[in-house]
């Protein structure tokens, strides 16, 4: 998905931390809608959507003020992640 562009390098860094750290939970994906749960100071509720591969809107509980903030990257790294942990465990199998 892309995605990148959204974010600065710092906060893509703070969120690849999210993810080494296992904080994201509740993950629901349906259709073209995103939905989780980001563990920070507290649990922050994320809302993301795309259409054909590209995110169009991000939203968070938390209190960065436009919603693309490290809790929603958090939430594609992830997505990303597992995404490529299949693609590899496919290639093995083959």
């Amino acid at each position: 998905m892309e995605y990148n562009h959204l974010f600065s390098q710092t906060m893509l860094t703070r969120a690849y931390a999210y993810v080494d750290d296992n904080h994201i939970t509740n993950l629901s994906i349906k259709e073209n809608h995103i939905v989780a749960q980001v563990k920070g100071q507290s649990l922050y509720d994320v809302e993301i959507n795309h259409v054909e591969k590209k995110v169009t809107t991000c939203q968070c509980s938390c209190p960065y003020e436009n919603g693309y903030c490290k809790h929603a990257a958090a939430v594609l790294l992830y997505l990303d992640e597992q995404q490529l942990k299949y693609m590899q465990k496919q290639m093995k199998s083959t």
